[in-house]
């Protein structure tokens, strides 16, 4: 008979992997774009995200509680516009070395500005030919 058990529960936060992910999911509130899973007793992080998340994140992994799961966003992949323009250049800059006659000797990004010097023959591709397809 439900009426003659008495009931007396204490609020305590649980350190098992499933209550972490839900509180952090609650937390975090990742974009749609970010998957929160529990891998053997750890919280791993996937996808894409804006680096403002991921700083949350990371600091959300370093205040988790002792002895409870540790929180991998390891796999997170920085979406914000200075990652994806750097991602960019780098492709540019790879593409622009595999060419036979071309030699880059200096790239850098300077106040958001894309600076390449080297060799070049001049039967080798055009570089800024190369542009396109590397947005």
């Amino acid at each position: 008979d439900p009426a003659r058990v008495h009931s007396q529960w204490q609020f305590y936060q649980s350190l098992e992997p499933e209550f972490v992910l839900k509180r952090l999911t609650a937390s975090l509130i990742p974009p749609d774009s970010v998957r929160l899973s529990v891998v053997a007793d750890r919280i791993v992080a996937e996808g894409e995200a804006p680096d403002t998340w991921i700083d949350r994140a990371r600091t959300a992994a370093r205040q988790l509680s002792a002895g409870g799961p540790v929180f991998d966003i390891s796999k997170v992949r920085d979406v914000s516009p200075e990652a994806r323009a750097a991602e960019h250049w780098q492709a540019y800059v790879s593409k622009l070395e595999s060419q036979p006659g071309i030699i880059v000797a200096q790239q850098k990004m300077r106040d958001g500005q894309f600076h390449i010097a080297g060799l070049r023959d001049p039967l080798a591709a055009d570089p800024q030919s190369l542009l396109s397809g590397t947005e």
